[in-house]
């Protein structure tokens, strides 16, 4: 299995601050882990953040030249 992309681990962290500042908590995190990362959700279970094509084929495994 392949590992998931770094992100912040703090659960409640995230959470609270993506609810006071959306955007820029996930800019922020971005910038900090790249794009994709892995977020945590209060149930400590990641889910998968990308805001590019690219990183959308990094997740999915699509050919850099396809559609």
């Amino acid at each position: 299995m392949t590992p998931l992309p770094k992100g912040p681990t703090n659960n409640i962290l995230v959470n609270i601050q993506g609810l006071m500042d959306p955007i820029g908590y996930t800019l922020r995190m971005r910038e900090r882990y790249g794009d994709p990362m892995s977020l945590p959700k209060m149930d400590g279970k990641p889910v998968l953040a990308t805001g590019s094509v690219e990183g959308l084929r990094s997740v999915f495994g699509g050919a850099a030249g396809g559609p």
